[in-house]
């Protein structure tokens, strides 16, 4: 989904995002605070809370991934400097469990679109969690963690603090240096992977991408499930049959 996408999305569901606050204005593309503000904002919303008005200031991103997730923050840091009792929320399609702790750790409110929030300001605390990811990125970039790909990423955690070539990666995981040229470009874009000149690349952000690999791993699509009864009474005894 473009970001312009996710922006009318989110105006048209504010109210229910933002469950319980009364929001009596939304701006798309402003400068917070009027006036020939350097920066915009993709949305400002501004809401009713008891006999005060308070302004959101949204940064809304395609994705998700740690790159995107930092860029977030960084716009909404500079947003909110010159006037900070504006409310900075980030808004993303999903964000996992590891990127909601990373949001927060920086101060920073977010809202994802499948159902996961956290803003706390003056007396208002909202945070919703989600089991499910409503949107995948199936048809953006390669997908590193398909068989192949994860032959790659595999080698790349397994010595998190080496920095390692192309050739030699794609040697360890036996597959073309074109195929492990083009993961490792992904990799980067996503923003789990460093790059030093002369030295190669090497891994990052590992939690968080150990958060994606499982968000986007389906059990029952890599492995046949077959049932069996066992006339046990407790798991002990089921472990010792086994």
């Amino acid at each position: 989904m473009k970001e312009r996408e996710l922006v009318e999305k989110l105006k048209n569901e504010m109210g229910d995002l933002l469950d319980g606050v009364k929001v009596v204005d939304i701006r798309a593309v402003v400068p917070p605070g009027g006036g020939k503000h350097p920066l915009q904002a993709d949305l400002i919303a501004t809401a009713i809370i008891g006999n005060k008005r308070k302004q959101l200031v949204f940064e809304v991103k395609h994705r998700g991934y740690p790159r995107e997730l930092e860029e977030g923050i960084q716009a909404l840091i500079k947003l909110t400097e010159p006037k900070p009792d504006l409310i900075p929320v980030l808004v993303v399609p999903f964000i996992s469990e590891t990127g909601r702790r990373q949001v927060r750790e920086r101060g920073i409110n977010y809202i994802d679109l499948s159902g996961n929030a956290y803003i706390a300001f003056d007396n208002v605390l909202i945070h919703k969690t989600s089991a499910g990811n409503e949107y995948t990125y199936k048809k953006e970039g390669i997908n590193i963690f398909s068989d192949k790909a994860s032959l790659l990423v595999r080698e790349l955690i397994a010595e998190p603090e080496a920095y390692h070539t192309v050739r030699a990666l794609a040697g360890k995981a036996s597959v073309s240096v074109g195929w492990a040229s083009e993961v490792l470009n992904e990799l980067e874009d996503r923003g789990y992977l460093d790059r030093k000149p002369r030295h190669g690349c090497r891994i990052r952000r590992v939690e968080n991408l150990l958060d994606d690999w499982t968000d986007q791993y389906t059990f029952l699509g890599k492995n046949r499930v077959r049932s069996f009864f066992i006339n046990a009474v407790s798991i002990d005894e089921i472990l010792d049959r086994i």
